[in-house]
């Protein structure tokens, strides 16, 4: 049961470098989870596989990437992640005027002028980061709490 785990937790990340990953290597991690969830529950290949990653807790692999990128924005944004990271996450408004709108905590969305620069992380990450509904998107939460949060809106979205 272990051994399925590791599997997935080394494989996963190598799709994690973007959310907009190349389609092949989604396809490719989604095989790998779709497999060791079978190996863990013993399920077969004919059987849907939705329900068995809802038994075990898992995010399907698009929601995992979009966890994985939310969990890298709150680090940021409480400055708990690398300085060259926290400089992409910044609040709207906050690198012109110095200040924040506290009711509306939107980020700031970076353009670029190609489509490799709308993959990067600060490209991608303020629009996650917006995408979450206000009670999540909330930066004084913990990051314990956070996670819950988001693992939870994140299997209802499935």
């Amino acid at each position: 049961m272990r051994s399925s785990a590791a599997v997935l937790t080394t494989v996963t990340p190598w799709c994690l470098v973007l959310p907009s990953c190349r389609p092949t290597a989604e396809a490719i991690t989604v095989s790998i989870q779709n497999a060791a969830a079978r190996m863990v529950t013993g399920t077969r290949r004919s059987d849907h596989i939705t329900p068995v990653l809802n038994v075990l807790h898992w995010l399907p692999v698009r929601q995992r990437i979009q966890y994985k990128m939310a969990m890298l924005v709150h680090e940021c944004l409480n400055e708990r992640a690398l300085e060259y990271l926290i400089t992409d996450c910044c609040w709207a408004g906050s690198r012109r005027s110095g200040s924040r709108s506290t009711c509306h905590q939107i980020l700031e969305v970076v353009r670029m002028n190609t489509s490799f620069g709308d993959r990067s992380f600060a490209a991608v990450a303020p629009r996650v980061g917006n995408s979450l509904p206000d009670n999540i998107r909330n930066s004084i939460l913990s990051q314990d709490a956070f996670a819950k949060l988001l693992k939870t809106y994140l299997m209802n979205c499935m």
